[in-house]
Formats: structure tokens, sequence, C-alpha cells
């Protein structure tokens, strides 16, 4: 056999296992696309944000920036979505399992949450830990992701503002200190 039989055979095999592992991925995101579009269409707000909420938004889109990035969480504009009005602010429900799919060729590898269909982030938490087999979440949309702001009646977004809050603004204070020029 020639060398251009050999890749005759090989390429059309390599295109098919290439096209055989990456389907269903792309079908997964396409399919929590499309379970966002169709939920956002359908279903009514329940409020708006509060000022609890927008604080803790804030301080995600501020002091805990460094913070997020070490940890390397999903990055979303949040200091603006501190200060959206109408139908931005607009937060909905979800009720469902949490389902998680994504790979992990490496030890960080990419893993994704769902509830009801639609891709759901808990920022510097673990979604896994606050979560249950039935669970009703409160959430609000940015860039095609569902925000966590409360699980189960509880106010987790607070929460976790509240928790890393006094752990990082006395270092943040420390280092404004130490910009200061000396007498």
């Amino acid at each position: 056999m020639r060398e251009k039989d050999i890749l005759e055979i090989l390429v059309p095999i390599l295109c098919v296992l290439i096209v055989w592992r990456i389907t269903p991925i792309f079908w997964t995101f396409f399919m929590t696309w499309l379970n966002r579009v169709r939920y956002l269409r359908r279903a009514t707000p329940i409020r708006q944000l509060n000022d609890g909420e927008r604080e803790a938004l804030a301080f995600l889109g501020g002091p805990a920036y460094m913070l997020r990035t070490l940890v390397g969480t999903t990055d979303l504009p949040w200091k603006k979505l501190a200060h959206v009005t109408g139908k931005r602010a607009a937060v909905y429900r979800l009720q469902g399992p949490l389902d998680t799919w994504g790979y992990s060729l490496q030890h960080f590898g990419e893993t994704h949450h769902r509830i009801q269909g639609i891709a759901v982030h808990m920022p510097l938490e673990d979604i896994e830990e606050k979560t249950d087999p039935h669970n009703e979440v409160e959430v609000m949309f940015s860039r095609g992701v569902a925000i966590i702001l409360s699980v189960n009646g509880r106010p987790t977004l607070i929460e976790t503002m509240r928790l890393w809050q006094p752990r990082l603004l006395p270092l943040q204070e420390h280092a404004d200190t130490a910009k200061e020029p000396h007498a």
C-alpha cells in the first residue's frame, strides 16, 4: 500500500472519531442555551434585586475581584450587575436537582452546573455542598448564566459576602496604608 492509500483510510476514520467525541459536548451547550431561552420567554420574575444582594454583587466586583480570579470562577460584570435596573434586575425561581456535567482532563477540569436545564453559577462557594436533591433557587441572569442569589430560602450570595468581607477588607485596608507616603 502506498502512503496516499493509508491516508485515504485514516483521515475519514480520524474525522469520525473526532466528531463522535465533540458532538455530545456541542449538543449539551446548545440544549443549555435553548433551555435558558425557553425559560426566559415564559417565566415571570418573582421580584427585583434587593439592597443586600446589590451590595454583595458590588463586593464581588470590588474587594473580592482578585480572590475570584485566583479561584478561577466565571468572570461576569459584577460591579455593573450591582447597578442594573428593570428587566436585567429581575429575579427568577428555578426548581429541581443540580445536574453536573463537563470534563476533567486535568486536575482543574471545567465542570458546569445546571438546574432545570439552565446553567447556574455560585461565586466563591461549593455549589454541590449548598444544594440538595429538591432545590428551590432564586437566580438572576447575566451573559447566559444564572447567578444563584438564594438556595432553599437561604440568601447564599449575601452569606458569601459576609463570610469573605472580614477576611478581605483588613487586607485591603493594610494595602491602602502601605501606599500612603510616610512623613
